[in-house]
C-alpha cells in the first residue's frame, strides 16, 4: 500500500509533539496554538509537513528581573501598585506610615497614612512604564507619637538600599512569613496577607504577574521585627498593540 488513510497522518503528528512524564509537569508546559499539516495522506514511513503555531505563556520572568528587592522591566508593561496593610504602631496606637517609589528619577510619595486609612483594593497608581525602567520602593514610620506630625521618624528602608532584611520581596510559591505581631494592635502578617496565602502549604499565592513587597522599620533580630508595617502589591500586565 503506497498511501495510509488520514489516520496515518495524524499519528505522525502526535509523535512530533513532546509527551510529558506526569500531569504536573502537562500543566508547566502548557501551550497555546495549534499544530496543523495540509497532508490529508502521507506514505507509510515519511514525516508530514507540519506547521507550528504555538505560544507558552508568559511568565513573570518574561517581563522583570529582581535584583535583590531592586526591580527592572524587561519590556514595555503596565504596572500598578496597591498598598495592602500598614501595621506600624505602638501598643494601643497605630502611627503614620510615609510610603514612597522610585522609577529611576527621584522619589514620589504613594502613601501617607496609618492602618486605618488602608483599602488594599485601591490602586494608588497605574501607568505604562518602558524597557529598562528601575522599581524601588521606601518606607519609613513615625516614632513617638499617632498622626502626621511625629516628633521622630524611624530610618529609611528602601529596595536599593537594604539595611538588613527589612525589605522583603514574595513570589508566587514562596514560603509566607511566620512572624508574631510585636504589639497586640497589630495583624499578624499572614492576616493580610491572607487572601494570598495558601494555608495548606503555607505558600504565597499570586497571579503569574505579581510581586508583594514586605516592610519593616524595627532592627532585624529584635522583638519588633514583624514585616508588617507596611505591606505593597505590584502587579504587572503586558501592552499589546
Amino acid at each position: 500500500m503506497k498511501n495510509a488513510p488520514f489516520l496515518t497522518s495524524i499519528l505522525a503528528l502526535a509523535a512530533c509533539i513532546p509527551t510529558f512524564a506526569n500531569e504536573e509537569e502537562a500543566n508547566q508546559n502548557d501551550w497555546i496554538g495549534e499544530i496543523s499539516t495540509p497532508n490529508e495522506t502521507v506514505q507509510v514511513g515519511a514525516v508530514p509537513s507540519i506547521t507550528w503555531n504555538v505560544t507558552y505563556p508568559l511568565t513573570i520572568d518574561d517581563l522583570i528581573v529582581i535584583t535583590g528587592t531592586n526591580i527592572t522591566t524587561k519590556q514595555q508593561v503596565v504596572m500598578e501598585v496597591r498598598l495592602i496593610g500598614a501595621g506600624w504602631g505602638l501598643k494601643e496606637n497605630f502611627h503614620y506610615v510615609d510610603s514612597h517609589m522610585d522609577l529611576g528619577s527621584g522619589w514620589t510619595q504613594i502613601f501617607f497614612g496609618d492602618h486605618h486609612m488602608v483599602n488594599a483594593s485601591e490602586v494608588i497608581y497605574s501607568e505604562p512604564l518602558p524597557a529598562g525602567t528601575s522599581i524601588d520602593f521606601g518606607g519609613r514610620g513615625g516614632k513617638d507619637k499617632p498622626g502626621p506630625n511625629p516628633n521622630q521618624w524611624s530610618d529609611w528602608f528602601k529596595s536599593n538600599k537594604i539595611k538588613g532584611p527589612n525589605v522583603v520581596t514574595l513570589l508566587n510559591g514562596d514560603p509566607a512569613p511566620q512572624y508574631d505581631p510585636a504589639f497586640d494592635i497589630q495583624t499578624a502578617v499572614e492576616d493580610y496577607l491572607t487572601p494570598y496565602v495558601n494555608t495548606t502549604t503555607e505558600t504565597i499565592t499570586l497571579g503569574p504577574f505579581q510581586v508583594i513587597y514586605l516592610f519593616d522599620f524595627n532592627t532585624f533580630g529584635t522583638k519588633w521585627y514583624d514585616l508588617q508595617d507596611t505591606g505593597i502589591i505590584v502587579t504587572f500586565s503586558v501592552i499589546t498593540t
